[in-house]
């Protein structure tokens, strides 16, 4: 080993509630000291346990279709500057509209956990959840 730090960054709505989320929480802390670890979350809510550093894109789900697009955009450029200071070795997502964005960026390795099927998606959410 070199003794340069591999860099992992989660990426995530929130790290609140959800068995998803749980993973994320176990993940950070039981990953080996020689990864630096940074969670970057849609918005700053955080119930689990971690470690690393936390990033807030101040960026949170909607349910409004036009809040829904404008706060997409916002998270895309958001992560855009993340990935950019940081430089990941890795991305690991969970959830849909992160694994998009992720996705989306085309400059590092995304591994998708999901708690949910995408089985039964339907339209273009369906189609993006068989791409990611």
């Amino acid at each position: 080993m070199t003794g340069e730090k591999k860099k992992l960054l989660f990426f995530l709505p929130t790290l609140a509630q959800g068995g998803g989320e749980r993973v994320i929480s176990e993940l950070s802390l039981h990953a080996p000291e020689h990864v630096e670890q940074t969670l970057v979350l849609f918005e700053n809510k955080v119930s689990y346990p971690y470690r690393g550093r936390v990033i807030s894109l101040n960026a949170p789900l909607q349910k409004d279709f036009f809040l829904r697009v404008v706060a997409f955009v916002r998270r895309f450029v958001a992560f855009q500057r993340v990935l950019q200071q940081i430089r990941p070795d890795t991305v690991l997502t969970i959830g849909g509209q992160a694994a998009l964005v992720a996705l989306l960026s085309h400059r590092h390795v995304v591994v998708r956990v999901d708690t949910f099927p995408s089985a039964g998606k339907k339209g273009f959410w369906g189609y993006i959840y068989k791409l990611s």
